[in-house]
């Protein structure tokens, strides 16, 4: 007498291997949030505590803002990995504007900004980019 079996196994775990790599693959390309850090200081060199700072997304123009604390430090984040422009805008020196801050997918983009003795206050600046600063792990 002949046995037959129907065997699904094979087909099933074909099935279920296909989707364990999909979701692999979606995973691997999912992007992890960075930010932009950094210290603002007046001409010379003293920190400014209650500074703006802003993040443009230079595709879609979302803004995201941080005040400098009285160290003159501040950090936007959660920021999408994206090109920003940043700008810096303190009461009595006016504003700078950094036109471009790389932020890559989970790095903490540097970026300080020093004011100018005799900024024009309503004015803005801008400063040479550095590529996206210097870029550090995030923590």
């Amino acid at each position: 007498m002949e046995r037959h079996t129907n065997r699904p196994w094979p087909r099933r775990l074909a099935v279920i291997i296909s989707a364990v790599l999909l979701c692999a693959t979606v995973l691997v390309h999912a992007h992890t949030p960075g930010a932009i850090a950094g210290k603002v200081a007046d001409p010379e060199g003293n920190a400014l505590g209650g500074v703006t700072v802003t993040a443009v997304h230079a595709v879609t123009g979302a803004e995201q803002h941080s005040i400098t604390d009285a160290s003159g430090r501040f950090s936007i984040e959660p920021l999408a990995p994206a090109r920003y422009i940043l700008r810096a805008e303190a009461t009595g020196y006016g504003c700078i504007i950094v036109p471009e801050v790389i932020v890559d997918d989970g790095q903490r983009a540097q970026q300080d900004f020093r004011f100018t003795a005799g900024a024009a206050p309503a004015g803005c600046e801008p400063v040479p980019s550095k590529k996206g600063g210097k870029k550090t792990p995030k923590t």
